[in-house]
């Protein structure tokens, strides 16, 4: 094949060779970095620190019916699990307590609760079923080996996709994993959350599903990895979170936008597609979605403009960018449309029902973390805006109104002047429901042709790889410190002779310096693919008719 056919955006895709060749290197080089990245977010925090994390142990610990550590009484709807399984930390929602009262939570007597996961209803049952096979006697120890098992299968299907798509792809994927990862995403990788799951496969089916489609025969090797990469990332989705459905439905219709000319002419493979597919989409319906109709609330009480009072979903519309700047790392704004509760009473007065930070809600991130953050994402999202085809426009329109309206809908559950939903429960609305989707609005912006052309130049992958990194480790540092000695402390302040850590394991100092490591050689390393994408052997599909 002539050298220019070779390196063409629209045709190339790259074909894995025998033995570690530097091509290879170059996308283990990240993922290598990735896992020790994860690990480091893995040790930050306690076991029971991130969201409803009690309800998400004891379902897994009574996930395989009755054991030495889980006893069922379904009769009354209850089990039996250890304390520290069952019982929510007192540092839970105690932004100023530090973590040393889990210490407390060491007995061996198994304890009554009824907040875990039933046989039908609430989370599909995959993602219990999987953690389960990691629970031994140390409750600690087990946690802390689920969390590193969820790097790990993070890190494989990472490599996996970018050893598979092609440059234009493989290169967008990797820059939406660089710049939408922090803080947000690698602590709920790293935890023992289904939403760990729901993030790795929502923010990665899409670019499996666009390679089979792109494939010239779906027997071929590739279109059947790329298959199956789509119906692994798609069921670890919709079996850790069945709302997932939105993001996997967002993902296929904007695929089929980018592709509408290769699914047309391929409707054997649409078929395919539509086969395995829509079982996923009957089963989430199975177990959530469903019901959450039957909660729906849709009345937006008037606002008050005597009392500067917007209506609930004008107030959630405009602070809407505040929120999705929480995803990449900035906290809340101190004066948000009269946020603050000492509203409470006002006429008009409404929450937008938005929260921010990580664990469960009480780890305030540095602000240099979220402004560095913020600015690598946006400069690198504004770079891939520059390069534009109005399929991909339209693609990235369609699924940035479904992130607005699936916020909206969520909002709606709880009723819009309400602080809580019909189930007597807090609706509030956290950045990890919504990762996925702004990680798939990431990787559609990134898609740059041709592929020999860079996104990045030097200097650029510089600042970017330096943001990313200081708001890494400021970031992880924030964590540590929050759970050592609470928020009674800067960040910047440790001392090792009291407050929370592990009983083994590394330091506080050295993770950090492992943690800060693993960054600086991740980013710098994932933002290199933007300056130069690995160069490999490729083969140029059949061409589709009209296609210029």
């Amino acid at each position: 094949m002539p050298a220019k056919a070779a390196s063409d955006s629209e045709g190339a895709h790259p074909t894995v060779v025998a033995g570690l060749s530097k091509s290879t290197w170059r996308f283990l080089l990240p993922v290598i970095a990735f896992v020790f990245l994860g690990w480091s977010w893995a040790f930050a925090s306690p076991t029971g620190s991130s969201a409803d994390e009690n309800y998400h142990l004891s379902s897994i610990w009574c996930a395989w019916g009755d054991s030495e550590t889980c006893i069922r009484n379904d009769a009354e709807g209850t089990i039996a699990v250890p304390t520290k399984v069952a019982v929510q930390p007192c540092f839970v929602n105690q932004s100023q307590q530090d973590a040393r009262c889990s210490w407390l939570l060491l007995s061996p007597e198994l304890v009554v609760t009824d907040r875990f996961n039933p046989p039908q209803g609430g989370y599909p049952p995959a993602f219990y079923s999987t953690m389960r096979a990691f629970v031994g006697p140390d409750v600690d120890r087990s946690v802390l080996i689920m969390r590193m098992v969820n790097v790990l299968i993070a890190a494989g299907m990472l490599l996996w996709a970018l050893l598979l798509a092609r440059p234009v792809f493989g290169r967008a994927i990797a820059m939406a994993w660089m710049i939408t990862l922090i803080p947000t995403g690698l602590f709920f990788i790293a935890s023992v959350n289904p939403s760990s799951w729901t993030i790795i496969g929502g923010g990665l089916f899409w670019v499996f599903l666009l390679t089979f489609l792109r494939e010239v025969s779906w027997k071929l090797p590739r279109a059947i990895s790329a298959l199956s990469g789509s119906v692994v990332t798609a069921l670890m989705a919709a079996l850790s979170r069945s709302d997932s459905v939105a993001v996997l439905g967002l993902s296929v219709l904007a695929v089929a936008i980018l592709e509408w000319r290769r699914v047309l002419s391929r409707s054997r493979r649409l078929w395919v597609v539509i086969a395995v597919f829509v079982p996923l989409g009957l089963l989430a319906l199975y177990f959530r979605v469903g019901r959450y109709l039957s909660d729906l609330n849709p009345y937006i009480p008037p606002g008050n403009e005597l009392t500067d009072q917007p209506n609930p979903l004008v107030k959630m519309l405009l602070e809407l960018p505040a929120f999705i700047g929480g995803i990449f790392g900035l906290q809340q704004p101190i004066w948000v449309q009269r946020e603050d509760s000492s509203n409470w009473g006002v006429d008009g007065w409404v929450m937008n029902s938005f929260s921010f930070g990580v664990g469960a809600l009480d780890v305030i991130n540095p602000s240099i973390a979220g402004v560095f953050g913020v600015l690598a994402a946006a400069g690198t999202l504004m770079v891939g805006l520059g390069r534009n085809t109005r399929p991909k426009l339209l693609a990235i329109a369609v699924v940035t109104v479904g992130l607005v309206s699936q916020m909206v809908f969520m909002r709606a559950l709880g009723g819009f002047g309400n602080w809580q939903n019909t189930q007597g429960v807090a609706w509030v609305l956290q950045p990890r429901y919504f990762l996925p989707t702004v990680m798939v609005i990431a990787g559609l912006i990134m898609i740059t042709r041709p592929a020999s052309r860079p996104v990045f130049n030097r200097v650029q992958a510089l600042a970017v790889t330096a943001a990313l990194s200081i708001a890494t480790t400021t970031a992880l540092m924030a964590v540590i410190a929050r759970y050592m000695h609470g928020q009674l402390r800067s960040w910047v302040q440790f001392d090792l002779a009291e407050g929370w850590w592990w009983s083994w394991g590394p330091s506080p100092v050295v993770l950090i310096v492992v943690g800060s490591l693993s960054a600086i050689t991740f980013f710098a390393s994932t933002a290199s693919l933007g300056v130069s994408y690995p160069k490999m052997k490729t083969r140029k599909p059949a061409a589709i008719p009209g296609e210029s």
